[in-house]
């Protein structure tokens, strides 16, 4: 096979699996957001009222504090009779920390959104946060960005990136299911309703690849659930299942997979190694490229951390 033929190939897979990368859809609350590749999952808390989902921004030094500090992103969904406007929100909001709250201050407002910046204090440490507060289709929206004095305004930027990429629409009461679906379709639509719903898309392909254990869109598929869960470990043994294309030819969607797993468990030299290889497949597209950049700057970063710390 030809070097063209290939790099054809091998964009044609890395663009057919890219349903599965980074946007995080939440159907039973009506909302998706793009997760940039290095942020790591902190888990998410889910109920019939209420979902919240945080994730870690990659650590950075601050002079201040001196201190490598992780800054915190969160999409928190509220459906409750007694939140029917973004005021209830933020009155909601403002009382859910009023323990810790010791100054809020209004950035921006109109019809759509309130942006606020509060400043909190937990065991003695600042907290600056910036939230967004939005209301549609009977849902109340709190999506917000916490980060130390030291390192807010180095990573608002982020955040506000993060803010453009989220969109709204009809919250569905149940998973689309459709006895006509494939498993793929089936899980998806499990994964997509919200991570209450993981377990049935787990198992959905679990007992598939009990039966048909070459199914690779299924093993990729379970291990997104897997790091959707914070479960990297487990998302790499099943990554681990899926061989090479042929002998000389790497799967760039895996490989980036298996490099946001084990920079998540702190192996980024391991993840540095299988990036490397497979740089030349995200230059296909400008969003590719910025998640591949994302990644591997988050991983080199670490490494010279580490390094420091050592010395």
């Amino acid at each position: 096979m030809n070097a063209n033929r290939l790099l054809s190939v091998c964009l044609i897979l890395l663009t057919a699996t890219s349903v599965f990368a980074d946007d995080v859809s939440i159907d039973r609350f009506g909302v998706r957001a793009t997760i940039p590749p290095a942020w790591k999952s902190y888990g998410f808390r889910a109920s019939e009222t209420r979902f919240v989902q945080s994730w870690g921004m990659p650590k950075l030094w601050s002079e201040l504090e001196k201190a490598s500090i992780s800054n915190a992103v969160s999409i928190s969904a509220y459906q409750k009779a007694d939140i029917t406007s973004i005021d209830d929100l933020v009155a909601y909001d403002k009382k859910r920390i009023a323990d810790i709250l010791e100054s809020a201050e209004d950035v921006s407002s109109d019809d759509k959104q309130t942006i606020l910046r509060s400043t909190t204090k937990t065991n003695g440490v600042t907290y600056v946060t910036q939230s967004c507060y939005r209301y549609h289709n009977g849902v109340g929206y709190v999506f917000s960005f916490t980060a130390t004095p030291g390192t807010f305004e180095t990573n608002l930027p982020k955040f506000k990136t993060f803010l453009d990429s989220i969109t709204h629409f009809e919250p569905l009461v149940a998973p689309r299911i459709d006895e006509k679906m494939s498993i793929i379709e089936k899980a998806t639509a499990y994964c997509n309703f919200g991570p209450d719903r993981f377990d049935d898309a787990k198992k959905l392909l679990t007992d598939h690849l009990a039966t048909a254990p070459d199914d690779l869109q299924a093993i990729q598929l379970l291990a997104v659930i897997h790091m959707r869960s914070n479960q990297y470990a487990a998302a790499l043994q099943l990554l681990d299942r899926i061989p090479y294309i042929a002998k000389d030819t790497l799967r760039p969607k895996v490989q980036f997979q298996k490099a946001q797993c084990h920079h998540a468990l702190g192996k980024h030299e391991t993840a540095k190694k299988l990036l490397q290889p497979v740089s030349g497949f995200y230059l296909a597209h400008p969003a590719d490229e910025q998640r591949f950049d994302e990644l591997m700057n988050s991983i080199v970063q670490a490494i010279e951390r580490k390094a420091k710390e050592k010395n």
